[in-house]
């Protein structure tokens, strides 16, 4: 296990002592195994799984870390509404937001 995935193991870990209410991830990662691989403390946690963008990954040699820093944070502030978007059709649909199906668009784990 990696020192970044370490860390997000340690952090989720304490989030889930500090707030012991209902949580779901929002995983945004082309290899969404390899990840629930290295970070297991996801397993506790219902999560559902946004399409990534390839794009993310094209970073320069040098200077990337501002980059990819940038997109992260991004990708989180749109995280949230992409994630109300999906409640609102699974409250038009009358289903669980967890049982919506899977398809390109829309997945869970």
């Amino acid at each position: 296990m990696d020192a970044g995935s370490k860390y997000v193991q340690r952090m989720l870990l304490e989030y889930r002592q500090q707030h012991p209410g209902p949580v779901i991830g929002i995983i945004e990662c082309p290899k969404l195994q390899a990840i629930r691989e290295s970070v297991r403390a996801l397993d506790d946690f219902p999560c559902v799984t946004i399409p990534c963008n390839a794009r993310d990954n094209n970073y320069q040699a040098l200077g990337w870390q501002a980059t990819a820093g940038r997109t992260s944070m991004q990708r989180c502030a749109a995280s949230t509404q992409w994630f109300n978007e999906r409640i609102s059709l699974a409250r038009y649909a009358h289903v669980g937001v967890l049982y919506c199906g899977s398809s390109e668009l829309f997945q869970f784990t």
